[in-house]
């Protein structure tokens, strides 16, 4: 195999992948239910990560908080690390650990200009949860009594910010979401 023919056996996994999830998205309209649909569509794209993400990262759903008690949003997937804690309080209904997210995808049948603008909010919010790590540093108040090695973590910490996806069945083409 060269470079090109990879590449190009690539975009056709991917290709039939949609065609897959499209297909599924209409099976799913059979359900007169909103909330069965919604499972159903997120369910889909879940199995689909599953099978496609390294296994060190799992696919869950719920809430994330963080030092502060800040809570968020349920949100639909939530790509978690697979070595940090979860509560569990029931199916699709978990408290995650901030520290532990690796990405959020939100799930929309359809992307109106309600619902982006939604999604744009509850990216907001959470981007501005904090990390245990903050805490300490903080609490102390004087950055020039902590060692250098531990202040660098902290400004790597303070800096990274979660990946947020949206993926829509259905909605407006990308240039008209770009204006």
């Amino acid at each position: 195999y060269d470079v090109l023919t990879s590449m190009n056996n690539l975009i056709t996994h991917f290709e039939k992948i949609s065609k897959n999830l499209m297909a599924q998205y209409e099976l799913s309209k059979s359900s007169t239910h909103p909330v069965i649909k919604g499972s159903l569509r997120e369910l889909f794209i879940s199995e689909f990560l599953k099978t496609h993400l390294p296994a060190k990262a799992r696919i869950e759903s719920g809430q994330i908080f963080d030092c502060k008690m800040n809570i968020s949003h349920q949100h639909d997937i939530v790509i978690y690390r697979d070595d940090a804690p979860i509560i569990y309080l029931g199916e699709r209904n978990n408290l995650l650990f901030i520290e532990g997210v690796l990405a959020v995808i939100e799930i929309k049948s359809n992307l109106g200009d309600s619902e982006y603008y939604q999604s744009l909010d509850t990216n907001k919010e959470l981007q501005n949860f904090h990390y245990s790590a903050e805490i300490i540093i903080l609490e102390k108040n004087k950055l020039q009594d902590i060692p250098i090695s531990v202040r660098q973590k902290y400004y790597k910490i303070k800096k990274k910010k979660i990946p947020y996806y949206i993926f829509a069945y259905d909605g407006p083409e990308k240039e008209t979401l770009n204006k």
